[in-house]
Parts: structure tokens; C-alpha cells; sequence
């Protein structure tokens, strides 16, 4: 055996040394981890389950989500009359506008729903007192959502633009 073989061979040894070491360490954590899970003092479906979602940090500012243009049709006895509404909804929450964008055509329907009916005397009663009107129509939107199981996070409904035609 030459001299520089020698040499290596000492090195080769320590080596696996090191190697056998690490083996035997992880075989024994594994080992203990196994005996925890039998013994309960480990909850195994609390290790499986997924961290909660990090807390939504709320927006210093209010975002402002514009809605589609929403034009209905209003009984006015013999004649039909257009209201065409603007609206935007307000809130603090991060993804509220995502999730607006998700529900447009649910809020579409609530509106549909809520002025369907009312001939231009009810609709101008509402908006008469534009306030309530804007408070109704928040609980209706949110109402919406909540019976499709889903959050609607808005503060606010602001009714940007009005006009009955």
C-alpha cells in the first residue's frame, strides 16, 4: 500500500465515524418521537393540522370600491321609468375590493331584488332619506353574502350617483 493510501484510509474512518453518529442520533429522535405518539403526551393531529392564517392587518386608509353601473326599470303606472344608480362601498378590510369583485353579480341580484317592486313614488320616498336608504343597502349586501356563506367585509354603502328617468 503506497504512503498516500495510507493516509486516506484514517480519514475514510473518521469519516463514517461521523456518518454512523448522525445515523444512530436521528434513529433515537425518531424513536422518542414515535414513543411520545404512543404515549399521548404528543398530539399527532395538532402536529398534522394546518398554523392559523396570519391576522389581517387592517388598512390605515379606507379603499374604495365602485360598483358596475346598476340600471332598473320602475313601475310608474302606465309608464316605465329608468333609475340608474352609482355606488361604492368603503371599508378598511385589505381584500374587500377582491372579494366585492368575487360577489358583483350577488350584489347585482340584491339590488335587483331590493328595488323590484317599488313604483316612483316608494323609490323617492327612499331616496328622500338617502341615508337609511345607504344603511339598508349595506345590511342587504352583506345579508347576501352571508346566506351564500360568505364574508362581505364593508363599512359603508355610498350612493355616488342618482337618476330617475
Amino acid at each position: 500500500m503506497s504512503e498516500s493510501q495510507q493516509m486516506d484510509a484514517p480519514e475514510k474512518k473518521s469519516g463514517s465515524k461521523g456518518l454512523v453518529i448522525a445515523l444512530v442520533v436521528i434513529i433515537l429522535a425518531l424513536a422518542g418521537a414515535m414513543v411520545a405518539i404512543v404515549m399521548g403526551k404528543v398530539d399527532l393531529e395538532k402536529l398534522l393540522e394546518e398554523p392559523p392564517p396570519p391576522p389581517i392587518v387592517m388598512l390605515e386608509e379606507p379603499a374604495f370600491k365602485p360598483l358596475d353601473k346598476f340600471v332598473v326599470s320602475v313601475n310608474n303606472g302606465y309608464t316605465r321609468n329608468y333609475m340608474v344608480l352609482d355606488i361604492t362601498v368603503v371599508s378598511h378590510h385589505p381584500h374587500m375590493p377582491e372579494k366585492v369583485d368575487q360577489l358583483s353579480s350577488l350584489l347585482q341580484n340584491t339590488l335587483l331584488k331590493f328595488f323590484s317592486g317599488l313604483n316612483m313614488e316608494q323609490i323617492q320616498q327612499k331616496l328622500d332619506n338617502i341615508n337609511q336608504l345607504q344603511i339598508d343597502l349595506r345590511h342587504a349586501f352583506m345579508d347576501s353574502a352571508e346566506e351564500y356563506g360568505r364574508e362581505l367585509p364593508i363599512e359603508e354603502v355610498l350612493l355616488t350617483n342618482v337618476v330617475v328617468q
